[in-house]
């Protein structure tokens, strides 16, 4: 009996050559091993951080950007970092999911089973909060 090979497309299953098949998973197997690799080295997508305001990569430093304001950014990171582990394990992991991983609003509504608006508002609350963690020193010395 001859080995059969199919692949799933819309729900439907579809015959085909054992090479199509094996291209067909290899392909998706390399994209999750991605995915993967992503997350582990915190790779963040700067599309991620579009906003209705702004265009996440309007964040990539220019070629003519001074060193100090290189330093500053990285003690944002730093700071950024801490204001991140004062929010709720559920907050972390939507940022982590929308903004380390790349995962669009709408894949994640989806995963989670909720309205994708509901999930929209969730991320600006967060951001809100992450907004006024980040900037309550310099409030607090009279700066902002």
């Amino acid at each position: 009996m001859e080995k059969r090979f199919v692949i799933r497309i819309n729900g439907e299953l579809i015959d085909v050559t054992e090479e199509v098949y094996k291209a067909y998973y290899s392909a998706g197997r390399q994209e999750r091993t991605q995915l993967e690799r992503d997350a582990r080295n915190r790779l963040v997508h700067y599309d991620a951080w579009d906003t209705e305001k702004s265009v996440g990569a309007e964040a990539i430093a220019s070629p003519d950007q001074r060193p100090e304001d290189i330093v500053v950014g990285g003690m944002s990171a730093e700071k950024l970092k801490s204001c991140l582990n004062k929010l709720s394990e559920e907050e972390r992991e939507l940022i982590h999911a929308l903004f380390y991983l790349g995962e669009t609003l709408s894949s994640l509504a989806r995963r989670l089973e909720i309205p994708r608006k509901t999930l929209e508002g969730r991320r600006d609350k967060i951001l809100r909060k992450l907004r006024i963690y980040f900037d309550a020193p310099r409030r607090r010395n009279g700066l902002n």
